[in-house]
């Protein structure tokens, strides 16, 4: 019975030696990531500046964007700059040990360029779906005002460039001397953990995502390459919705349309008017469906020519134009 007693003195003295036999550099790691995460949400978060800063400027005409360059700048400072002090002051390292240089940089061009260009026409695509574009830039204002768009943006980088630093940087070069490659899966699990409460197809993608980027920064010896990679990304979201935006172009691009026998090739235009060119009859036509269907009370002869038959449809340009107000111009747009 007595060895089943717990011996308070026995126990602090094994958790002593299981202290003295850590890695410190590996324990400084871990505590201070977590420490510094707890500053990044309680401190340097949009929600602290919404509660504690907010209700004193709110008459400020600019103060959401405000609050998003407080964050951005907040966690520079949380993810940078402190570790940068620990890398300094405690580890007596140089920074560039943890991955703040070019590295192999014709490969990490490459790949970062190569990434792009696969994700660039997905982006495009993606970015047609209301949903999306009604998320993105975050700061929905900014899509009225190029200026301030700009300024978003360059603190959108900042906040990338400690982001990309904190896990592919200071967690992912400080853990490899004890982990090896696993110190790839390691730093993905927080920034995988960061990403929940987005949409799903985001979270998911995060655990690639973590992977290809640790890959990349342990390839190259540098954790530049994901800033590029991961702000290019951001920049191109924020920048093709706010220009769908602008123009009122929600569109895939090139569209196909079978119009009774023939195929008609064009993109979308402002207000629900398509612009469609058909190679075999050599003409352009230019509608707004739902005018069209309107029309179909008030302009007979423009919609039964355009459901005649593939002989008998558009017998003659100048025959529609003095039937419809819809122009109908010879164009070369294919």
């Amino acid at each position: 019975m007595s060895d089943k007693k717990l011996n308070v003195k026995r126990e602090l003295q094994n958790l002593k030696e299981i202290y003295l036999g850590l890695n410190r550099k590996v324990m400084v790691i871990f505590l201070s990531v977590a420490v510094l995460q707890t500053i990044s949400w309680y401190i340097t978060s949009r929600r602290f500046f919404r509660v504690n800063i907010f209700p004193s400027f709110q008459l400020e005409p600019d103060i959401y964007l405000i609050e998003y360059l407080f964050w951005f700048i907040g966690d520079f400072i949380t993810f940078f700059i402190f570790p940068v002090f620990i890398i300094g002051f405690f580890f007596k390292e140089k920074i560039s040990a943890f991955g703040l240089k070019l590295g192999d940089w014709r490969i990490g061009l490459k790949i970062s360029l190569i990434f792009f260009l696969i994700m660039l026409p997905l982006i495009w695509i993606v970015s047609a779906s209301p949903s999306f574009i009604s998320k993105y830039p975050h700061l929905l204002s900014l899509r009225e005002v190029w200026s301030k768009f700009i300024v978003y943006e360059v603190g959108m980088l900042i906040y990338m460039f400690a982001w990309e630093f904190i896990w592919r940087g200071y967690m992912l070069f400080g853990l490899e001397e004890k982990f090896g490659y696993y110190a790839v899966l390691i730093q993905m699990i927080p920034f995988l953990i960061l990403h929940n409460g987005k949409p799903f197809a985001e979270t998911i993608g995060a655990i690639f995502g973590g992977i290809a980027l640790g890959i990349l920064a342990f390839r190259t010896r540098s954790f530049l390459y994901g800033v590029i990679v991961h702000m290019g990304i951001m920049f191109s979201i924020d920048f093709i919705c706010t220009l769908r935006f602008r123009v009122n172009d929600y569109g895939l691009g090139i569209m196909k349309r079978l119009i009774h026998g023939l195929t008609f090739y064009g993109h979308g235009g402002a207000y629900d008017c398509d612009v469609f060119y058909c190679p075999e009859k050599d003409i352009s036509i230019c509608m707004s469906f739902p005018v069209l269907k309107l029309a179909r009370r008030n302009c007979p002869f423009c919609f039964s020519t355009l459901l005649q038959s593939e002989k008998e449809a558009f017998p003659s340009i100048s025959k529609i134009r003095s039937y419809c107000s819809l122009p109908l111009v010879k164009s070369s747009l294919v």
